[in-house]
């Protein structure tokens, strides 16, 4: 978390954990796709999402490897990727494909890229976008909202942490949190029902934002705010997608060092996945 950044994020992440299970928008109905709808992400999702009442006309595909053919899903002004709870190379080639078929089919549609890692399918996604001709970075985004909701639930903790030791506790805590499901599920199963809930706050928002309505939220989009291509911060969403990149704030000392360690990697990631897109 960031120092002057993390007091808006946990304002954002408050107004989520208070978001309730149905929308109250006057919204037109717009058109959502969910790829991945039978899997233990996919099913949640795609359940909380139909209590949107902004989005009133629905594609799915249960399942991401089979569905690389998305003419049901021309128009879609909303398309949630989901792939499968494995790395790299597997997502890899699932998220190439489905997003080759959205460059065909619904080329103006926001992308919500779940499928991890999310630091390397969405660099993926723009290459392929590029390719085709249709990549508009204002309608890229992967999907951080869990991370957001995560850091929320240690927002007390942070608030009265005295020294470093707790700090990297607590902050090890908010990003490995799905580590503890795992081992709870002892081995069966990850935190899907968080990402699915996750998945929900950020497509509601997206889908409200198309409605007029003023939406920040964090978000993994084109960036200039380090020197790698791709960062995650909170956004400004309009009508056609994110309408501006925002700062993180100032870093503290023990922030800066944080960020100093994790920067190298992000870039290295970056680049796995846009030489995986061009090879």
């Amino acid at each position: 978390m960031f120092a002057s950044a993390s007091r808006a994020t946990v304002s954002i992440a408050t107004k989520m954990s208070k978001a309730s299970f149905s929308s109250t928008t006057a919204a037109a109905s717009k058109k959502v796709a969910v790829l991945g709808a039978a899997g233990g992400i996919g099913q949640p999702l795609s359940m909380l999402l139909k209590l949107v009442s902004c989005a009133g006309d629905w594609s799915w595909s249960l399942a991401p490897r089979a569905m690389m053919d998305c003419r049901g899903f021309d128009d879609a002004d909303v398309v949630v990727l989901r792939g499968v709870p494995a790395g790299v190379v597997t997502n890899a080639g699932i998220v190439k494909g489905l997003v080759e078929s959205c460059a065909e089919y619904c080329p103006g549609a926001v992308l919500a890229i779940i499928s991890n890692p999310v630091n390397s399918t969405v660099p993926i996604a723009a290459e392929v976008l590029k390719a085709r001709g249709v990549y508009d970075p204002k309608k890229l985004c992967g999907v951080t909202t869990l991370d957001v909701c995560r850091a929320n639930t240690q927002v007390p903790g942070f608030m009265d942490a005295v020294d470093e030791k707790k700090m990297d506790a607590l902050t090890v805590r908010t990003q490995f949190g799905g580590d503890e499901v795992v081992k709870a599920k002892a081995g069966a199963g990850s935190a899907t029902l968080s990402m699915a809930y996750a998945g929900y706050v950020f497509t509601e928002n997206v889908l409200r934002a198309m409605d007029g309505e003023e939406i920040t939220q964090c978000a993994f989009v084109e960036s200039t705010l380090t020197d790698a291509p791709y960062f995650a911060s909170p956004c400004k969403f309009g009508p056609d997608g994110v309408t501006e990149v925002l700062g993180y704030g100032e870093l503290t000392a023990y922030e800066k060092g944080w960020f100093d360690k994790m920067l190298p990697d992000l870039k290295k990631q970056i680049q796995k996945g846009i030489d995986f897109a061009n090879n």
